[in-house]
């Protein structure tokens, strides 16, 4: 069995059903989950970040450039859990 594969994608979010700090909690949570289960401890996870879809509302969504940076930061700094 190879690695597991989890995709995120974008167009999916509706910013006006879940603020970003609820969307920074479910990827950790997310991650958190992947990262307990033992074929992804031993054969690892692809993280898929899927933009399609990406609208002016997702942007807006960030009040600056470091809240962009945080949520980057999240996925990769969470992948090693």
């Amino acid at each position: 069995m190879g690695a597991q594969i989890a995709i995120f994608r974008i167009n999916y979010w509706e910013t006006n059903e879940i603020s970003l700090r609820s969307l920074h909690q479910i990827i950790m949570y997310l991650m958190e989950h992947f990262t307990q289960q033992p074929e992804v401890q031993e054969n690892g996870i692809y993280i898929i970040i899927d933009l399609a879809g990406f609208r002016f509302e997702h942007l807006w969504t960030f009040s600056s450039i470091t809240e962009i940076r945080r949520t980057v930061e999240i996925v990769l700094v969470s992948r090693h859990f």
